[in-house]
């Protein structure tokens, strides 16, 4: 990154300031780049100061030509929003020249569930002898059952779980704390894995989640690892940590928890992002009542 750009000075503002994630400011040096050598190659631009609104609007029409999704679009105007705004405010530059620009409309997109009958099968399948067969297992139970994300696991310690009150402590987005009661069949699987993870390697890595040779797990295992314990037990194409955290937010809606309460347990800021989960609620309250009508036309006829 040049100083022209600013962009390392941009990332250690989110980094240090904001506290954004290691995921979220690789995400935002990934669009940063590309917007960058697209000045560059299109504009032969050196400089933040050069570029203006006919320039940004010219990458988004290249981003849609390209058939790149709105949603993805939208988050790369969002991190250039964010940039230029950062650049204004230490006096870079005058102005912002993504201000004029409004995201794309899209169309909401439901999340995707894993229906509880397919994870409670899984968690109490047999095969759990075996350290990796534990370590698996303990793997979805924490995802699906702490709604934590693939980050905050990676992080998460034995320090940080409470084995006789049953609670565990995790760090979210921004340094956020939240405490997380767990099940007594969670924790008495997290005792077991934990004697387990000590008979494996003569010792107790302070990480919770390890690989098979005992060292702290990174993003692309777990996404990995999880894809590939659930294809064989769901059929879904968007198989993913996340999908887990989608699901336990929608079951414990329909359940009836109150959304505030869901909000608090997800680590959201604002409640708006854990509405959408009210919407697949919605949607399955559709189908039940237009199940639970009689054929009218059978009636009539």
């Amino acid at each position: 990154m040049t100083a022209e750009w600013k962009i390392d000075e941009f990332v250690s503002y989110l980094r240090f300031e904001k506290r954004y994630s290691l995921h979220t400011l690789t995400a935002y040096q990934c669009d940063l780049k590309q917007f960058k050598d697209y000045m560059l190659d299109q504009y032969q631009l050196l400089c933040s100061t050069e570029v203006k609104l006919m320039h940004v609007r010219s990458w988004v029409y290249d981003m849609t030509e390209r058939k790149l999704k709105k949603q993805s679009i939208n988050r790369k105007l969002s991190t250039l929003r964010s940039y230029f705004q950062f650049l204004k405010r230490e006096g870079h530059v005058e102005t912002n020249p993504v201000a004029q620009i409004q995201p794309m409309k899209t169309g909401k997109q439901l999340p995707e569930v894993i229906p509880e009958a397919v994870i409670k099968m899984y968690l109490q399948g047999g095969g759990q002898d075996h350290w990796k067969d534990i370590r698996d297992r303990i793997l979805i139970a924490i995802l699906y059952e702490t709604g934590m994300r693939r980050a905050e696991l990676m992080n998460l310690e034995w320090k940080d779980i409470d084995l006789r009150s049953g609670y565990i402590v995790i760090m979210g987005k921004r340094q956020k704390q939240r405490q997380i009661p767990v099940r007594p069949e969670l924790l008495q699987s997290l005792k077991q894995y934990r004697m387990s993870t000590m008979d494996e390697f003569n010792r107790l890595p302070y990480p919770v989640m390890v690989t098979d040779q005992g060292e702290k797990v990174y993003a692309k295992w777990i996404y990995n690892k999880v894809k590939s314990i659930l294809g064989g037990w769901s059929s879904s194409q968007r198989l993913s940590p996340h999908l887990l955290r989608h699901s336990i937010a929608t079951h414990l809606l329909n359940a009836g928890a109150d959304i505030q309460v869901i909000r608090e347990f997800l680590g959201h800021s604002t409640l708006a992002a854990t509405e959408i989960y009210t919407h697949n609620s919605i949607e399955k309250l559709k189908k039940t009542y237009q199940n639970a009508l009689p054929d009218l036309d059978a009636v009539i006829d």
